[in-house]
């Protein structure tokens, strides 16, 4: 080999692996940011997930042999009675090394449950697979490239596997069917604070579309769907939101109840799929007939799902809410009245406690939460009967003796308001 030649040769070298570092780097910085809608009331999610989406499709189209997943016979563990989960993402899924800290985690404590993406607010379903329908929207990614061997050991390990679904907030979609979209009066695709578009959710097409997601990753072996933004916009110009199908004045609450009833037909009745709703915090204690001007209403929603999943994290309710001037500093209390509103509307609704699951927080919000502020919300629940529940971390890094098994009812009282 000549000097010149030896000399491209080591240029091709450093360029390679300062390409492999840059894209090692950014899929580890996205790991760090997934999670369900923390759009809630107040805040603003974590990260943007925009850049995210970005990246995401830079790093998919460096796979060149993407290989279909295996039709393959798989087995489902029941749903447990209690249902007691993290949160992990399909970037952290798909990352050995970050994917068996989260399992650690579980196994350390008192969990039989893991919250996995199938679908984020990017749009893209975090595996490739075969459905027709789906590949035409082109969301198939290859993040989790073994997902079937993954599920198959998590259930060995005795983990109740749950696939998070982003619903109308899809920017894949969006772009796909743009009559289907949320659009602004010039008919361009109408984009939240994150720049992330929505679609309408009065699209039976989408419906389908979501449809077909839950049966696939059922075949793959998730054993819960969650729905994830079931929801109108919030977050950004609402006077510009365009609704095509919906009409400009829709009736909310009608719209999004008549999608659950849609899926309660399609995916727990016809494909026998257990199904989740991830609904905004304050749907438990507002008044029985408030759609939180979203369209969720707790009692319309609650007979079309297995479990409703109130997002109630205490960081999330504005000063002064329940009397406490600043609600993070006061997980026990704040998470107590918000079940104490859950448990009242399921008595009224005629349906059992049992399908209460909410999310608590183990992030930094408003408060720092160590081991005390996490116990403290689990505590609450179990207090009063509920001991399902979910955690999330946009970090997916959960705090260390958080998660052990609470014997009894706990002897915590309820601190006074400020």
């Amino acid at each position: 080999m000549n000097i010149h030649k030896f000399g491209w040769f080591l240029v091709s070298i450093f360029i390679g692996v300062g390409l492999g570092l840059f894209f090692y780097t950014q899929y580890y910085s996205l790991a760090e940011g997934e999670g369900p809608d923390l759009s809630g009331v107040l805040v603003k999610p974590v990260n943007q997930i925009s850049t995210q989406a970005t990246i995401a499709l830079a790093l998919n189209a460096t796979d060149e042999h993407v290989l279909p997943l295996s039709e393959v016979a798989v087995s489902h563990i029941k749903t447990p009675e209690s249902v007691r989960g993290l949160y992990m993402s399909s970037w952290v899924m798909g990352t050995k090394s970050a994917r068996d800290r989260v399992i650690e985690a579980a196994e350390s404590g008192d969990i039989n449950a893991l919250v996995i993406d199938i679908k984020d607010a990017t749009g893209k379903l975090s595996y490739t697979g075969t459905d027709p329908l789906i590949e035409k929207y082109g969301s198939y990614s290859n993040r989790v490239k073994d997902i079937q061997d993954i599920i198959k050991d998590l259930h060995k390990k005795g983990f109740y596997v749950i696939g998070r679904v982003s619903v109308f907030q899809d920017p894949v979609a969006a772009e796909y069917d743009i009559d289907s979209a949320v659009q602004n009066p010039d008919g361009t695709l109408w984009q939240d604070r994150n720049r992330l578009t929505w679609v309408d959710p009065s699209s039976e097409k989408h419906w389908q579309y979501i449809t077909a997601i839950a049966r696939e990753s059922y075949r793959l072996g998730f054993d819960e769907i969650n729905l994830d933004y079931v929801r109108f916009p919030t977050d950004g110009k609402s006077s510009d939101m365009t609704f095509m199908i919906s009409g400009q004045k829709p009736d909310k609450s009608a719209i999004i109840t008549k999608f659950f009833q849609y899926m309660d037909a399609e995916i727990r009745q016809k494909s026998g799929i257990p199904m989740s709703a991830d609904v905004f915090g304050l749907t438990t204690t507002v008044p029985d007939t408030n759609d939180v001007g979203i369209g969720q209403n707790w009692i319309a929603l609650l007979p079309y799902v297995d479990a409703l999943c109130p997002m109630i994290y205490p960081s999330h309710y504005a000063n002064g809410s329940f009397g406490y001037k600043n609600p993070a500093e006061y997980p026990y209390e704040i998470i107590t009245k918000a079940l104490e509103g859950a448990i009242a509307k399921n008595k009224t609704a005629g349906q059992p406690l049992s399908k209460i699951r909410p999310w608590i927080q183990d992030f930094d919000m408003g408060a720092k939460y160590e081991v005390d502020k996490v116990k403290a919300q689990i505590r609450a629940g179990n207090d009063l009967g509920i001991t399902s529940y979910l955690s999330w971390d946009p970090a997916n890094r959960y705090t260390p003796g958080a998660y052990e098994k609470i014997q009894q009812k706990s002897e915590t009282p309820i601190v006074e308001k400020e």
